[in-house]
């Protein structure tokens, strides 16, 4: 598709996300990254990040039986204990919305890990502990996918919205 530039536009450098260096440089600070995440999810008030940590191409490991590695490309925890993954996909791979899934899972995993490591839930009773066992902490998954996803529409599961331009 052909368009033409508008003037105003034209001699001027931008970022473009859809690159590794683009992507990470809109990324590089907390507020960046919490700005979007409460513009994009809605967040307002109470409900906003307070808190943020991240870490870019954060990998996960995990032996299911074998060893499997997963590189995040923009992973986050915040101080409400949301788990979070940004990821930006330039090109269509075969079982996308799978890998999607696959990383939520994993997502969920180390989430539930690191939640059963925490002082907070180290100083429950055994009780409590034992009722919690399989409580998981919110995890969100945000994939900014610069392709269309027309085969999988009312074929996925999970919650979804698709933004067009």
């Amino acid at each position: 598709m052909n368009q033409s530039i508008p003037e105003k536009l034209k001699g001027k450098t931008y970022i473009d996300p859809r690159t590794d260096t683009g992507f990470k440089s809109l990324f590089a600070s907390k507020d960046a990254i919490k700005d979007f995440v409460d513009g994009i999810l809605h967040l307002k008030g109470d409900d906003q990040i307070k808190n943020l940590n991240y870490s870019f191409e954060h990998t996960l490991r995990f032996m299911i039986p074998e060893e499997r590695k997963v590189i995040l490309d923009a992973f986050a925890t915040t101080g409400s204990k949301r788990f979070l993954n940004i990821e930006m996909q330039k090109a269509d791979h075969s079982f996308f919305i799978d890998r999607t899934i696959l990383y939520k899972a994993f997502l969920i995993i180390k989430g539930k890990h690191e939640m059963d490591k925490s002082e907070e839930f180290k100083t429950l009773t055994k009780e409590e502990k034992e009722y919690r066992r399989y409580e998981i902490p919110e995890t969100i998954s945000i994939w900014i996918c610069d392709f269309e996803l027309p085969y999988c529409m009312g074929k996925y599961i999970d919650e979804w919205a698709i933004y067009s331009k």
